[in-house]
């Protein structure tokens, strides 16, 4: 990844503090969730992002789209900048949960009631 410090293992789930030491929050953010939207193997992405007053991570929701995957966000930081972060992401169709434990447990709700459709 171009981003990774030659150091760093990537592994599932994917860590990229050691990228945002060297690089600062966006590119990091950006090079990976576009990694795993071009990777076969992976279904769906849940993406935690901090936010506050000085800095937002704010993707091109109209490439994120383009992939036809899940992509499930959660949004960390003081909660005015949350919600307020939280409403564009909604606003332009991605789902946003408070935690990643949330997250996950919707997505593996989603994912059985999908695979009982196919099978039913």
């Amino acid at each position: 990844m171009e981003v990774t410090p030659e150091w760093h293992q990537v592994n599932n789930p994917l860590d990229i503090w050691p990228m945002v030491e060297y690089h600062g929050m966006k590119r990091p953010y950006d090079v990976s969730i576009k990694a795993m939207l071009e990777d076969k193997n992976i279904d769906s992405i849940v993406v935690a992002v901090w936010c506050s007053a000085l800095w937002k991570y704010m993707p091109n929701f109209d490439e994120l789209k383009k992939f036809g995957k899940t992509i499930y966000f959660v949004i960390e930081g003081p909660r005015e900048e949350v919600h307020s972060l939280g409403a564009e992401y909604e606003m332009n169709g991605f789902p946003v949960f408070p935690n990643v434990i949330t997250a996950i447990e919707v997505l593996g709700k989603v994912t059985d009631y999908a695979a009982k459709l196919c099978w039913s």
